[in-house]
């Protein structure tokens, strides 16, 4: 909403533009929002194989490993 005032004629109909760009707002987000929803869902299947889920903890284990090696060497 902070983004509307600068795209306002104001010798224009106020109401129609507010609509307009409220209408296209909604609009596009919906359609991003959709376009979200569907990678999580082929996202959501590719995850849950077995093979890929030892990958991913192998990979967020070694970063914990990582960052509590880090925090044993920090000096205080």
């Amino acid at each position: 909403m902070a983004l509307f005032p600068q795209f306002i004629d104001p010798a224009g109909d106020q109401f129609q533009q507010l609509m307009i760009l409220g209408i296209t707002t909604v609009a596009i987000d919906s359609v991003v929002m959709l376009g979200y929803t569907s990678l999580a869902s082929q996202m959501g299947r590719y995850i849950r194989s077995d093979r890929v889920m030892g990958r991913i903890n192998k990979v967020f284990g070694s970063m914990f490993v990582g960052c509590g090696a880090l925090l044993a060497a920090a000096k205080s």
